[in-house]
């Protein structure tokens, strides 16, 4: 993920329909509106870092969905994680994620 300098102004906003995937680094914010997705690496489990040291660094607002891969406990080879330098922002009403056990 690229094209953003770091300003803090700068904002990668997805709108409904419109996914990230990936395992680079956003540097500014991310922000997911409703319909949107954030999925690290796709369908293989990797690690998407969001770098913005201050407010709303990831912001994951009411409809937007985070996609995960999860085969173990090993970040980046057997689950998917997002690392973010600052806060996250996360909407109350995000609907949890049922896994079946035992994850094997």
């Amino acid at each position: 993920v690229t094209g953003l300098d770091g300003a803090l102004g700068d904002t990668l906003a997805l709108a409904a329909g419109q996914t990230v995937v990936g395992t680079g680094t956003v540097t500014g914010q991310l922000r997911a509106e409703s319909g949107s997705f954030v999925s690290p690496n796709g369908a293989a489990a990797g690690i998407l870092h969001v770098n913005r040291a201050a407010a709303d660094a990831l912001t994951l607002v009411a409809g937007s969905q985070y996609t995960a891969q999860v085969n173990g406990d090993t970040p980046g080879d057997e689950h998917d994680q997002i690392q973010v330098v600052g806060e996250v922002d996360i909407a109350p009403d995000i609907a949890p994620v049922s896994i079946p056990m035992p994850i094997s």
